[in-house]
């Protein structure tokens, strides 16, 4: 999952939310330096993706897009998700998601002394371009899509990818709800 999804399953605990955010920039040597909630949100973070990973319905839809763009099909399927949760935000969370994203950003920015350079950089990124509400957007996604052309050289299947996504949209959803309220009713934490 994608940086929305895991600050929802995270629940309302700042500081385990935080570790949830910064997970995949945290380091070995860093995470012992870490407060212990901290690295309870990383180990949760770690333990939705490794669920994530090998849930059935997550690899049906990677397979939608496998025979294009092989390995990359986990980063697309993150993202999509991330789109879907968005989209359907009112769903899962009394706040709009715009006031969520700012209560988001807001407790990150509490917490910047954590961040390692490589998120600092990311969450400028992400507080910049409003990352977690224009997830919502299927603009937003296609450019996403485009732009691993450009940060990743070996990713050059952009169009193909959206071509896929445009035309599986709705199985796309039908696989992330069902498989959503699997991923919630193991790790959504009050």
């Amino acid at each position: 999952m994608n940086f929305l999804a895991h600050a929802y399953l995270a629940g309302q605990d700042a500081d385990f939310l935080t570790g949830n955010l910064i997970a995949d920039a945290v380091t070995a040597a860093a995470y012992k330096q870490m407060p212990a909630v901290i690295q309870a949100g990383i180990n949760h973070h770690r333990n939705v993706d490794k669920y994530t990973d090998t849930h059935p319905l997550v690899a049906d839809c990677r397979l939608l897009f496998f025979s294009h763009i092989r390995h990359y099909a986990a980063v697309i399927v993150d993202v999509l998700f991330d789109h879907y949760l968005a989209k359907h935000w009112h769903l899962y969370h009394p706040l709009p998601l715009e006031a969520y994203e700012q209560t988001i950003y807001h407790i990150l920015d509490k917490r910047a002394y954590l961040f390692s350079e490589k998120f600092v950089f990311m969450y400028s990124r992400m507080k910049a371009h409003r990352w977690l509400s224009q997830y919502q957007h299927l603009t937003y996604i296609r450019q996403t899509i485009e732009n691993l052309n450009k940060r990743t050289p070996l990713f050059t299947q952009s169009a193909i990818t959206i071509k896929v996504f445009d035309e599986q949209y709705d199985e796309i959803e039908k696989l992330f709800f069902a498989f959503f309220k699997d991923l919630s009713t193991q790790y959504k934490v009050a």
